[in-house]
């Protein structure tokens, strides 16, 4: 009565059938009648109402057939189960929800037990290393890792339980070609399994063009070094000449000028005046 939303007294004798909702009447007739057979299902699970406006969801289980003053009835026992059907609900939408991004992803996501051995992987997973959901589906994560060892793999995953990482290895493809991949790991645990999640994306391009820059950008400090190179030697050679050339002109205006104080010295002040300060500069 409490269940149903009605009065004890104003329960009996009413038909059950008023209270399952409109879209619950094909199966609850259905379950009936296995009940009064005695086949199978044993339970169901209906919609009913609650009152004049509320509904919830309930579970029936037949408990068998009995007699009661000399009636034969049947016996059911009722449960709410509201609360675990709206959990499940939400699950399954976070699951279709989750199901959806990961088939849609543009990076290989996959799922793995504590082992190694995959247990689901998106279309993106499968493009990347070049097989089937069928052929990858039988695949331990040793079969493509080709830079670590299974039991390294294990020592890596057993680390990773309950946190996140973010590392770079190399992936072997079904036709034995390497890519450079980079990995977003999660490791959990559910239920008493630990599982491990991960993001995989080809890096493969990105460390080229990485490989590429570096050598470009070493190239180039190589043509700068040359580059100083050649202007030190250029300075070198100037530093040369000015030494040299310059010095020797200014050694022989310095003996004519020594040559003009010796000869006009006496005869002309005057001159003598500006031979000294041509000597001094």
């Amino acid at each position: 009565a409490t269940l149903l939303g009605v009065e004890y007294n104003d329960l009996l004798r009413r038909s059950f059938e008023h209270f399952v909702t409109p879209e619950c009447q094909g199966g609850w007739h259905r379950y009936f009648e296995g009940m009064i057979k005695n086949e199978e299902p044993k339970s169901i699970e209906l919609v009913l109402k609650r009152g004049a406006t509320d509904v919830f969801h309930a579970r029936l289980e037949f408990l068998g057939m009995a007699t009661y003053e000399k009636a034969t009835v049947i016996r059911i026992t009722l449960s709410d189960i509201t609360e675990r059907r709206l959990a499940e609900q939400e699950s399954l939408r976070l699951l279709h929800r989750n199901q959806v991004l990961m088939n849609t992803s543009l990076d290989g996501i996959h799922v793995m037990d504590i082992q190694g051995n995959l247990l689901e992987a998106n279309d993106a997973f499968c493009r990347m290393l070049g097989y089937t959901q069928k052929k990858i589906a039988r695949l331990n994560v040793a079969d493509w890792d080709a830079k670590l060892t299974a039991d390294e793999i294990r020592l890596a995953f057993k680390k990773t339980i309950g946190k996140s990482a973010v590392i770079e290895t190399i992936h072997r493809r079904k036709d034995g070609t390497l890519i450079d991949v980079e990995i977003s790991v999660t490791g959990v645990r559910i239920d008493g399994r630990e599982y491990v999640f991960a993001s995989s994306r080809d890096i493969t391009e990105r460390k080229r063009i990485a490989s590429n820059l570096e050598e470009t950008t070493r190239l180039l400090r190589k043509l700068v070094a040359a580059h100083e190179s050649s202007l030190e030697e250029e300075r070198k050679s100037i530093a040369r000449e000015v030494h040299d050339e310059l010095g020797q002109l200014l050694t022989s205006l310095r003996l004519d000028i020594s040559l003009i104080r010796i000869r006009f010295f006496k005869d002309n002040p005057d001159l003598m005046q500006i031979v000294k300060n041509m000597t001094e500069l």
